[in-house]
């Protein structure tokens, strides 16, 4: 794992040196919370107005490059025995409408230090929302019983990532989740 750290660490160098907004989801986000043992690769999201430079610094970086669906971005990358996914611009169909996941300098929880460099980090909020959209159900539950123990972080996030239509029961399960933060 620390050889894919370092490409971490050279990558957060780089962004973060250019200004861009960024951050780090996923696995390694909930390996970082303790909710996660593993990882496999890196999922990064970029502010839709950074994506640009993000894709040259990635380029130059190593292997990989992008994809463009839409208004969607997604790249994968190989560097220093890492991959890295990066998304800007994800929409995802739901029955109710589309879902715009919103990245920009609010989607920052804060960060994580590896080997010297500061990684930002997403929010959880986020990535329960979005992998219950997507279906993965059991990343969803990890997050939730994590909040069980540790309680919800920033449960003001939810109101920005439910601006967006979601499933009702998506927004009963999040309903339920606040409500048992409240104090009795």
């Amino acid at each position: 794992m620390a050889l894919k750290e370092k490409a971490l660490r050279r990558l957060a160098e780089k962004l973060n040196a250019a200004e861009i907004t960024w951050a780090v989801g996923a696995s390694w986000l909930l390996c970082q919370r303790g909710i996660l043992e593993g990882y496999h690769d890196f999922d990064v999201m970029v502010m839709e107005g950074n994506i640009d430079r993000a894709d040259r610094i990635l380029a130059h970086l190593g292997m990989g490059g992008r994809e463009n669906s839409g208004d969607a971005y997604h790249g994968a990358y190989h560097f220093d025995g890492a991959d890295f996914d990066v998304m800007a611009g994800v929409t995802l169909h739901t029955p109710e409408g589309e879902w715009h996941w919103v990245f920009d300098e609010s989607a920052v929880a804060g960060y994580a230090e590896v080997q010297g460099a500061q990684v930002p980090l997403m929010h959880l909020e986020d990535w329960y929302v979005f992998y219950s959209l997507i279906g993965k159900e059991a990343r969803a539950n990890s997050i939730a019983q994590w909040w069980e123990r540790h309680g919800i972080e920033h449960p003001e996030r939810f109101r920005r990532v439910t601006r967006e239509p979601l499933p009702q029961a998506l927004e009963e399960k999040i309903y339920l989740l606040l409500k048992t933060e409240e104090p009795s």
